[in-house]
């Protein structure tokens, strides 16, 4: 077997290094490193990309989330309503806006967030309160808002989760860390939210040379509120409006990224035909769940399958989600959450294989 690393940059590097040497340098020799017109244009890029109306870098895929979560009013002690099964920073960001993270079960196909399971745990497990936002039944948190986690590149249905979430009177934020350049029924992140906050880690579909962050969002005024909490609540140099952050994305990272957007098409192509031939190669594995590869944004390849069915994947390397056992995950923070049972049960006594998406194994 010819082993074949989980992610490999240095083959992707070496396909434009001229261009990302020669967008960069301009930087070195202006030593305008700290926003500046780089990151505006490509602001600008991003935006237009994806047909969407504001894109306000940051420093970080958290980052995003967490000046998100405050420009959309959260208060602290109050609720936000997340999926369980996410990467440690979708709750993490709301505890560091001071929020409670209030876990929810996924769909067990698709790992996803659903309108029906909001639905169902809204009539469930909260009861009218103050204001007409619901209280949670454990713990008697007042909810304000909803996180959509769109994970391994699938998008949630933000249609019909919005209009489950505003009946309720709960305000969505969209974690599109690990699904820049995906779509749901045509439609980007963005659409049916407040906010939806994208990472550029290096391993990202679209990767810069360090950490890097977006927020895009069709509200102008939300934008605004966004470009002066990365600048310590500053839109006007020593005027400060508000307890901000430095959480800005840097002009070097913005350059980087502005030679990799325009191929971010042709990665996500290559990124799907992968997809199907992992399909493929485990279509007869028993009770797996294979992937829909047409609107995939694949970060990376999965196989979900029950946990005895490991027998076809054997001498293949391969990663596991949650490899402590997904079904009782240790505490790690001392954060005030809401946990009602062991995380996630839907998808209890599965393994969730990944593989690598930017090159097949052999």
């Amino acid at each position: 077997m010819i082993p074949v690393p989980f992610f490999d940059l240095t083959r992707q590097y070496a396909t434009m290094e001229k261009e990302v040497l020669d967008a960069a340098l301009p930087l070195f020799k202006s030593q305008q490193f700290i926003l500046g017109p780089a990151v505006s244009e490509f602001e600008s890029q991003f935006a237009s990309t994806f047909g969407l109306s504001r894109a306000v870098g940051v420093s970080s895929g958290t980052d995003a989330l967490v000046l998100s979560l405050i420009a959309s009013g959260l208060l602290p002690g109050q609720g936000v309503l997340v999926p369980s099964f996410t990467f440690f920073a979708s709750a993490s960001a709301i505890s560091l806006a001071g929020g409670v993270p209030v876990f929810l079960d996924v769909e067990p196909s698709s790992f996803l967030l659903t309108p029906e399971i909001l639905d169902r745990f809204l009539r469930e497990e909260t009861r009218p309160g103050p204001g007409d936002r619901p209280l949670t039944r454990h713990g008697n948190h007042p909810l304000a808002g909803v996180m959509a986690v769109h994970l391994y590149g699938q998008m949630v249905d933000m249609e019909g989760l919005y209009r489950v979430a505003r009946s309720h009177g709960l305000w969505i934020v969209e974690d599109a860390c690990q699904s820049v350049g995906a779509r749901h029924a045509d439609r980007p992140p963005g659409l049916f939210s407040n906010a939806a906050a994208y990472s550029f880690f290096p391993t990202k579909n679209l990767g810069g040379a360090g950490d890097g962050g977006m927020v895009t969002t069709e509200n102008p005024a939300f934008a605004e509120h966004l470009l002066r909490l990365r600048v310590h609540g500053s839109r006007k140099r020593y005027e400060h409006e508000e307890m901000g952050y430095n959480a800005r994305l840097d002009a070097l990272q913005a350059r980087v990224l502005s030679v990799k957007l325009p191929r971010l098409g042709e990665w996500t192509e290559r990124r799907r035909e992968l997809a199907r031939r992992y399909n493929e190669a485990f279509r007869d594995l028993p009770g797996s769940y294979p992937r829909p590869c047409s609107s995939l944004n694949a970060s990376m390849s999965t196989i979900n399958t029950p946990s005895g069915s490991t027998g076809k994947v054997a001498g293949t390397r391969y990663g596991t989600s949650f490899p402590n056992g997904g079904s009782a995950l240790k505490s790690i923070i001392r954060f005030p959450c809401i946990v009602r049972k062991p995380l996630p049960p839907s998808c209890r006594g599965r393994l969730l294989f990944r593989f690598p998406s930017d090159s097949p194994v052999r």
